[in-house]
């Protein structure tokens, strides 16, 4: 009998190996981050360069409806190593990598008082009591390794306890340690060096796995690559920052170099792999995926900038929206899927599990179950297997204001359940028809009460099933203690849908976003009285510039080229490149293309950059302006910016060396200094608006009558623009800050000191960038021959001073031959 059960271990191990050895290789590569128009897939990207990926995709199946089963990456992790949902685990945030160990999910007991829902607490680590898809490929007589970043708990719930033969670098952390270029900051324990000077963390991976890939060639292998890139921190190697600098275009809202050059890297390695494949003669007989752990991020800063941008998307990386979870998906299925196809079929980072055993024939382990549908039918052709996706995010993540939220999206329809957010902790929806709609921006949900019903009851049923702690009303919400929504504050002023604001309870701001979010509403938040004036696209407080005579006319006189962030004056409005208010952070941030004042027309080579920020009984706005057009040789005086304020609001008030002065300005503009950089409009109790510009001391001012009408939309007006001197010039930058408040002028004054003071005022605050002098050499240089004559030098004469720019010249030309070298030209710039 014992010789019999020896024989049958012995029967069923030799039939392991024997099948093992014909099945194909899986190589699973998951980007960190990386946002469904990050790759140049789906045509909706001209910054970022992918051809690795793209010639991966050519090789298989392209998925256009793949979403992951959250829009955060310990979530979504989970969801691939078990086949299981994120709500059924309760592994619902990024919490990988805490200190605390939580295998349990659990309802959290309490709330904050702001918040409506109670939420709850995401497990922190992989339980080794699930099965997960390396234990079972190993078990299947595959060697396995993982290779980048896990996420899902450091020892003893490492690769190394979830059935990988081969972990590296063994690092539990959300992102590289320290850096993507070495020095890393990897323990010593590790002993995870860089190999050469500057080495890039992608390369060292994709080193690792090519050797890990070379070693197990003769076998049956699983590589796991699921990269670091291209979540933060935000470094790359130099020379592709510097590539990327060259071609961004600051129309385009997917264009930061760093994250070209971390977007590149990746791709790199993804072309290493795939070329090893080919170089071994492998890529016949290995399954390839490529996916992303969510939507790209959106709501970190660098340099003022977004990483990057999902668009045609909305939202992005820990959002509800398409962007957060649509992400980018390839599979090669050798012999199986036809290469070079597309499917609409919809997809879920759950389904790989199931997908990958019917792919590989290997059973599913004994007593797992799979929340995850086999995708195989959709791999070969056939019919799609699922109807809907559905996605449970439980919690509020605050950067990108995510609430409590539910979506079901099945067919063409996408509704989404907002937890516990509707009058009386009632449900609220939103529904979209993304055929129609792709970006989500009218919410249907109004329309069609019998739908909104239906997919409603879908999502209960499913997250029923899945076990999930759904969100309860707080019992100790306090309405107090959030501010009005928008809607509650249009309707209490009885403004547009086009009004955005920010209160903290002290202060209120409020742009238009349908006048190039120009600033129009200032107001202390109670009692409410409005301090602007938006009479029309010229008011608000906003950005305008000025510069040569372009032969325009305005009223009847002679204007010159001037972009203004509302509009020009025929009612033609700019153009909103990017919008987004963050509740959480109290941030408005716009970018907008302004319109010429005087002809309507649009200014594609300008931009207005705009963040506002509270603190306090102060409103933070800071400006920034990019110029990519014709050098406007003549220096004049710059609004810092323009600043337009109820005409009740009379005496102007500034302090000068030391002394107060007050003026009530009267038409035309009036000129002054105030030595102090700061200013107040008044009214004759002594109550009004601050502004401070740090570093500004020249201002202009004036008073309108216009009909005598006052207030916020009355012709009448006061004006005052701090001013600056500078020309503008092609590859020009200019940021600047300035601080507004309201109250009486001792507590205007005082608030102002106590800026000054922490900023500690330098001479100039207001950075005015200027264009590379070579830059500036090679667009003048008409005939190339690196030399600049006088013609070339002055360029177009219309309206130009040509005898200060031939005084210039002279001065410049320091041989007297007629023409400036780039060093002669550069010495006296």
């Amino acid at each position: 009998m014992r010789f019999t059960i020896q024989l049958a271990v012995l029967f069923i191990c030799t039939a392991n190996a024997i099948c093992a050895a014909t099945r194909p290789n899986v190589v699973f590569i998951l980007a960190d981050d990386l946002g469904w128009s990050d790759t140049t897939l789906y045509g909706t990207t001209s910054f970022y360069e992918t051809p690795n990926i793209q010639r991966l995709a050519k090789r298989g199946l392209l998925f256009t409806n793949a979403y992951t089963a959250h829009p955060l990456c310990s979530p979504t992790r989970s969801s691939i190593m078990t086949g299981l949902d994120p709500a059924r685990t309760g592994f619902t945030s990024a919490a990988g990598h805490v200190a605390s160990v939580t295998l349990e999910k659990q309802l959290s007991p309490r709330a904050r008082a702001e918040q409506k829902t109670l939420t709850p607490k995401s497990v922190s680590r992989l339980d080794t009591k699930y099965t997960t898809l390396a234990e079972t490929m190993k078990a299947a007589g595959y060697v396995t390794g993982h290779f980048g970043k896990w996420h899902l708990g450091r020892e003893p719930y490492t690769p190394l306890q979830h059935g990988f033969d081969v972990d590296v670098p063994h690092w539990p952390g959300p992102g590289p340690a320290g850096s993507y270029v070495a020095p890393w900051k990897f323990p010593a324990t590790l002993d995870f060096d860089p190999a050469v000077p500057d080495e890039h963390i992608e390369d060292r991976m994709a080193d690792e796995a090519v050797a890990f890939i070379a070693a197990n060639r003769d076998k049956p292998f699983f590589l796991n690559y699921w990269a670091f890139s291209v979540h933060g921190p935000w470094d790359g190697k130099k020379e592709l920052i510097d590539k990327y600098a060259s071609k961004a275009d600051h129309t385009n809202p997917q264009r930061l170099p760093v994250y070209g050059a971390m977007v590149e890297s990746l791709d790199d390695a993804v072309g290493r792999l795939l070329d090893t494949l080919d170089r071994l003669q492998l890529t016949d007989n290995t399954i390839i995926v490529f996916f992303s752990d969510n939507g790209g991020n959106m709501y970190s800063r660098i340099d003022g900038l977004s990483p990057t941008s999902n668009a045609p998307l909305r939202g992005g990386k820990a959002t509800i929206y398409e962007g957060g979870t649509r992400v980018p998906c390839a599979v090669v299925w050798p012999g199986r899927t036809k290469a070079g196809e597309t499917t609409a079929a919809l997809l879920s980072s759950t389904d790989w599990y199931p997908t990958l055993l019917e792919m590989l024939q290997i059973e599913n382990p004994t007593g797992v179950h799979f929340d995850g549908i086999s995708q195989v039918p959709a791999l070969l052709g056939k019919t799609a297997p699922r109807d809907s996706v559905v996605c449970f995010v439980p919690n509020y993540f605050p950067r990108p204001d995510t609430i409590p939220s539910t979506y079901i999206r099945r067919g063409p329809w996408k509704l989404i359940r907002f937890h516990a957010d509707g009058k009386q902790g009632a449900d609220r929806f939103e529904l979209y028809n993304l055929d129609k709609d792709i970006g989500e921006s009218e919410n249907v949900a109004g329309a069609n009460p019998n739908l909104v019903r239906q997919l409603n009851n879908a999502i209960s049923a499913y997250l029923k099933n899945v076990e999930a702690l759904v969100p309860v009303p707080n019992p100790d919400f306090d309405m107090d203690t959030i501010p009005l929504s928008d809607e509650q504050v249009r309707d209490e002023l009885s403004m547009s849908d086009d009004w955005y604001f920010l209160d903290n309870g002290s202060i209120r701001i409020g742009v238009d976003r349908s006048r190039g979010a120009g600033i129009g509403y200032l107001s202390t938040s109670a009692p409410h009285r409005n301090v602007l004036n938006h009479f029309d696209e010229g008011r608000f407080i906003q950005q305008s510039y000025y510069g040569e005579k372009d032969g325009s006319d305005w009223n009847g006189k002679p204007w010159r080229y001037n972009p203004v962030q509302g509009g020009s004056w025929k009612g033609d409005t700019s153009k909103i490149l990017e919008f987004r208010k963050h509740v959480s952070e109290q941030t408005i941030f716009s970018r907008v293309q302004p319109r010429h004042w005087a002809t309507g027309v649009a200014c594609p080579e300008a931009v207005m950059q705009q963040t506002i920020s509270l603190d306090g009984e102060v409103a933070h706005v800071q400006f920034q302006w990019t110029y990519s057009g014709k050098d406007q040789m003549l220096v004049r005086h710059q609004e810092m910016p323009a600043v337009f304020v109820d005409a009740a609001l009379e005496t102007l008030v500034y302090r000068d060396q030391g002394k107060l002065n007050r003026r009530v300005p009267q038409w035309p503009n009036e000129y002054g200094t105030a030595s102090g950089q700061w200013f107040a409009y008044l009214d004759k109790t002594d109550w009004g608006i601050g502004i401070f510009t740090p570093g500004t001391t020249s201002f202009t001012c004036y008073r309108a009558k216009g009909n005598g009408k006052k207030g916020a939309q009355g012709s009448a007006c006061s004006y005052v623009a701090p001013l600056r001197k500078f020309s503008l010039s092609g590859g020009q930058v200019v940021r600047y800050d300035v601080y507004l408040t309201l109250g009486k002028l001792a507590d205007i004054e005082k608030r102002f000191a106590t800026l000054q003071q922490q900023r500690k005022t330098a001479n100039s605050p207001v950075v005015v960038n200027r264009p590379d002098p070579n830059t500036i050499f090679k667009r003048r240089d008409t005939n190339k021959d690196k030399f600049l004559t006088l013609k070339e030098y002055i360029g177009n004469p219309t309206n130009r001073n040509v005898p200060a720019l031939t005084k210039s010249f002279e001065k410049r030309d320091a041989n007297n031959d007629g023409r400036l070298t780039l060093k002669e030209m550069t010495n006296q710039m």
